[in-house]
């Protein structure tokens, strides 16, 4: 049943979004703003109190209905599930911030996407580059996903069914609404709200992280922007433009496969510094790293920078008259 009621949930709200000034919605933030108003007084525990008030009553009577509901007849429960899980996502609510970014970029209108982006997050966004307008949309995106379907699903899946939606629901809308900066609200008000979420996010959140392990969060830089490249390429060549990585050997196991593969401009090689330094590390390469290549643009510059520990120790392990380099992977700028 609970795998049935997030499906129709789902597919309610691409039927139907459900729009952010709903009464349900309306009635939370009279009842959160009137509740601070109320219960602070600038000490921390006016926030738990206020926290408590704001919460437990909703989380209360979905749970209560959904006992009573299930004892009456179980399709009344499954209905009440469909309708708190509806009503506590929101997936809707932003994606079309994401998609017509992405559409905005993909017709070369900057100024657009920047204005959207700015309604979106409320940021400047003023003279702000392609990349950075990139950056920005992806991280809000999936920040955005994560709180408003994968939190609210993880949950709704724990023994309390829909009353665990609806906490993840309320303990995120308040760690951010009461968080906000107001000329009313003392700072520490909204302390214990940010400690709660933090709290009921932290398993959901690692979940959605896990999810992403290996995808374009967590890769260098080079894979990263390859994965923004090919994006732009398949939407203004009208082909699917797919990312191989093929790690190893400093870079020379990709060049070697592009070096090898027919001669027709499809098959193509990102590289960094490595390509060139390999060149003077390797005797024996199996491919020529200037005659088997045809040099396309650059596409970004990366500066490197030189640090030292602090506070510095005393010469270390090592004499006065003697430096230590620690540099990154062999073959790699840093390296150089």
């Amino acid at each position: 049943m609970t795998f049935f009621s997030v499906l129709l949930a789902l597919i309610l709200e691409q039927v139907r979004a459900l729009s952010t000034q709903n009464p349900v919605y309306n009635l939370i933030r009279s009842h959160a703003t009137h509740t601070s108003q109320t219960f602070d007084a600038g000490q921390p525990r006016h926030g738990v109190l206020a926290w408590l008030v704001v919460v437990l009553p909703f989380v209360l009577v979905v749970a209560v209905v959904y006992y009573l509901l299930m004892r009456v007849n179980i399709f009344l429960g499954f209905a009440w599930n469909v309708l708190i899980v509806y009503l506590t996502m929101g997936f809707r609510q932003f994606s079309h911030y994401f998609t017509d970014i992405h559409v905005a970029l993909n017709n070369d209108n900057v100024n657009e996407a920047r204005e959207i982006l700015r309604q979106w997050i409320g940021i400047d966004t003023v003279d702000m580059p392609v990349d950075e307008i990139v950056r920005h949309t992806l991280l809000h995106a999936v920040i955005a996903s994560h709180r408003h379907v994968f939190g609210v699903f993880f949950w709704f899946l724990m023994p309390i069914g829909p009353a665990g939606a609806v906490l993840y629901r309320l303990a995120e809308y308040l760690s951010r609404r009461w968080t906000e900066p107001a000329p009313d609200r003392s700072p520490a008000f909204g302390a214990f709200a940010r400690r709660a979420f933090y709290v009921i996010d932290w398993v959901p959140a690692r979940l959605t992280a896990i999810g992403w392990r290996g995808d374009v969060w967590e890769m260098p830089i080079g894979k990263r922007l390859a994965r923004v490249i090919a994006q732009s390429m398949g939407a203004t060549l009208k082909r699917t433009v797919i990312v191989e990585n093929k790690p190893g050997a400093g870079g020379n196991i990709a060049a070697q496969y592009v070096a090898k593969s027919a001669p027709d401009g499809s098959t193509l090689l990102m590289s960094f510094t490595s390509h060139t330094i390999n060149a003077t590390l390797f005797k024996n390469l199996p491919f020529n790293p200037v005659a088997d290549f045809t040099p396309i643009t650059m596409v970004a510059q990366v500066p490197s920078v030189l640090v030292a520990r602090r506070p510095p120790v005393a010469h270390g392990p090592y004499p006065p008259s003697a430096a230590a380099l620690a540099a990154s992977h062999v073959g790699s700028g840093g390296c150089l």
